[in-house]
C-alpha cells in the first residue's frame, strides 16, 4: 500500500454547451447517475455498484447548487480505498447568453492508496465521462458498462486455460499472509467444479467468473475473494432459495445479506468441499425444475 499523496488524483475536464443546472442534476440525481455513472445507484443508502460484486459507499459531503458537489467514495473491500470525488461546474456564459462558452465541468477523484485500483477506476472514469458528455449534449449513447470494448475483455476458458489463469492470479496476488492456504482453497474449488459450468476470465478486472446456463453464480478475484450472486441463485433455486442460502450460511459459518444482491468473502473463510457440494446440489436442483 502506498501513501495517498504518492498516487496522483484522477482528473478530467470537459467544456460543452449545457446549462449548469443540467450538469448539476447529472452528477447528483440518482436517475441521471444511473444513465452514465453506474448501473446501480441507491442514493438513499449511499450505495453505488459500478462493477459486479463490488458495492461502493458514495456519501455527499458538500454541495452548492449548480456549482459543486463533493462525495466521499469508499471501496470497502480489500484493498480498501477511502477517497473523495469532486465535481465542479464553472459557468462560462451559459446562464447569461446562448452564445456563451457554456460550462467547464471538472472532476477530481483523489485519496488513493492502491495504484492498481486507482488505474482501474481511471479507466472507468474515462469511459463514463464520454457517456456524461453525450447525456449533456442530448445525444444517444450506450452506458460504458454496455460498450463492446468492455465486453470484449471477457474470455471463455477451457479447463487447462482456467488452471493457468488461476496460477497467474496467484503469482500476481499482492497478498502475502496465508497466501498458500488461500490459493489452495481457490484451486480446490475450481477443480471440484470442473465440468459443472462455464468459466470466464475478465482480464482487466483480473477475476474469473463461474456460469451455469448463462447465469453468473460466482466470481473469484485476484485478491482471493469469492463473490456469490443471490439474484442468479434465485433463478435456479426458485422457492427453495431461502433453504439454499440458510444452508450456505450454516455450513460455512458466514454472514449472508441476500438483500444486497451479493456477498463477498475471503477464500480463507471458505470450506471448499462444502461450498462446491452446495453448488453441485444447487445445479442439480435447477435441472429438476427445468
Amino acid at each position: 500500500m502506498k501513501d495517498r499523496d504518492a498516487i496522483p488524483a484522477i482528473e478530467l475536464k470537459m467544456q460543452l454547451h449545457a446549462a449548469p443546472a443540467a450538469a448539476y442534476r447529472a452528477v447528483t440525481s440518482q436517475t441521471e447517475l444511473r444513465k452514465w455513472f453506474a448501473p446501480r445507484v441507491i442514493m438513499s443508502r449511499n450505495i453505488v455498484s459500478q462493477e459486479h460484486g463490488i458495492d461502493v459507499t458514495m456519501k455527499q459531503l458538500k454541495a452548492t447548487a449548480n456549482q459543486m458537489v463533493r462525495y466521499r467514495w469508499i471501496r470497502d473491500v480489500d484493498p480498501v480505498q477511502d477517497t473523495v470525488i469532486t465535481f465542479e461546474i464553472s459557468d462560462k456564459g451559459a446562464a447569461r447568453s446562448n452564445t456563451g462558452e457554456g460550462i467547464l465541468l471538472t472532476v477530481s477523484h483523489d485519496g488513493w492508496t492502491d495504484a492498481a485500483i486507482r488505474d482501474r477506476q481511471a479507466e472507468i472514469w474515462s469511459q463514463a465521462f464520454v457517456s456524461l458528455g453525450a447525456l449533456l449534449k442530448g445525444k444517444a449513447f450506450k452506458p460504458w458498462w454496455e460498450e463492446s470494448s468492455h465486453k470484449s475483455n471477457v474470455r471463455h476458458l477451457k479447463f487447462p486455460a482456467l488452471v493457468a489463469a488461476v496460477d497467474r492470479m496467484e503469482k500476481e496476488s499482492k497478498r502475502r499472509s496465508e497466501k498458500k492456504t488461500l490459493w489452495k482453497t481457490i484451486k480446490r474449488i475450481v477443480n471440484n467444479l470442473e465440468g459443472a459450468g462455464e468459466w470466464y476470465f475478465l482480464e482487466e478486472e483480473q477475476e474469473i467468473e463461474f456460469h451455469v446456463n448463462d447465469k453468473r453464480f460466482m466470481t473469484i478475484q485476484k485478491t482471493g475473494h469469492i463473490t456469490i450472486y443471490w439474484k442468479e441463485l434465485e433463478k435456479i433455486a426458485g422457492n427453495h432459495t431461502a433453504d439454499f442460502i440458510n444452508r450456505l450460511a450454516l455450513e460455512q459459518g458466514v454472514d449472508v445479506h441476500p438483500a444486497r444482491g451479493s456477498d463477498r468473502w475471503s477464500g480463507l473463510e471458505i470450506i471448499p468441499d462444502a461450498l462446491t457440494q452446495w453448488f453441485l446440489d444447487l445445479i442439480r436442483h435447477g435441472k429438476t425444475r427445468s
